[in-house]
């Protein structure tokens, strides 16, 4: 079950007047339950974007943000440890065994009955977060083996990205098919993420493993997918010799062109020679 609980937050903010108190005494139950920098900084990033999505005044949104964020002490130290995680994985790739039994598995899922199995597959043959396809995403065909996506989230609140074009590992036609089929029988969670990490997180990260361990060097979770693709598609489709991998990579994953430094922490894979 997830330790999340914003709609009960918001709903405080709207009933009570003390802004202050409520939203310290929700930092003092994050800091309580969310035991590293790291999953401290991903929970505000929720409840930060839930409070700029909200209705309230913008002096309401100054007072909730300027609680729930991380001290100054600890954005040096995450940043210094994410610098560090970047580095070592860098200097210690590891390998994709089975790139063409990767992709026939993922094909496979698409075609399952499982919304869980579907989401997967999806997402490891377009490198879209498992949030997006399970909620925001959209295709267009573009050509037989790219597509127009839309629907990215964690988008820094701008517009850069509305709609871009990706490659894909399989054949577009026969994708969009399946997809549009998927967004017909599963609509429970269309534009809802907080309910679909809510109540989906454990069984996507569960079953990432149950079927892509064995093509890759040690442990995989969900996240692990949208590196996986980025190396596969460099090695495929990134044929410009004056694009580096990070550009290429940071405009086929929605990166700001400016932001290099979030695109190289997807560089922890490479295929087997």
């Amino acid at each position: 079950m997830s330790l999340l609980r914003i709609d009960n937050f918001l709903k405080n903010l709207e009933l009570q007047d003390n802004v202050q108190n409520i939203c310290v005494n929700e930092k003092s139950y994050i800091d309580t339950r969310y035991k590293t920098i790291g999953s401290r900084k991903k929970t505000y990033s929720i409840y930060r974007k839930a409070i700029n999505n909200s209705k309230f005044s913008m002096d309401y949104k100054k007072i909730v943000l300027s609680v729930l964020k991380l001290s100054n002490e600890e954005m040096i130290e995450y940043k210094k440890a994410y610098k560090e995680k970047v580095k070592n994985n860098h200097n210690n790739l590891r390998l994709i065994k089975d790139v063409n039994g990767y992709i026939e598995t993922a094909i496979s899922l698409i075609q399952s009955k499982s919304f869980i199995d579907k989401v997967l597959g999806f997402s490891a043959l377009t490198g879209r977060r498992v949030a997006e396809i399970g909620t925001t995403a959209e295709f267009e065909l573009y050509t037989p083996s790219h597509l127009i996506f839309k629907g990215q989230l964690k988008t820094k609140d701008t517009k850069y990205y509305d709609s871009y074009i990706i490659p894909i590992l399989m054949n577009t036609y026969d994708f969009i098919t399946h997809f549009r089929f998927f967004r017909e029988q599963h609509v429970k969670y269309l534009n809802e993420p907080e309910a679909f990490h809510n109540c989906c997180s454990k069984d996507l990260s569960f079953k990432v493993k149950v079927h892509f361990s064995k093509f890759i060097e040690e442990d995989i979770t969900p996240k692990n997918l949208r590196a996986i693709y980025a190396t596969i598609a460099c090695n495929e489709f990134n044929k410009n010799t004056r694009k580096t991998h990070q550009s290429y990579v940071a405009d086929i994953l929605g990166h700001s062109p400016d932001d290099l430094n979030t695109v190289n922490s997807y560089f922890i894979f490479k295929l087997k020679e």
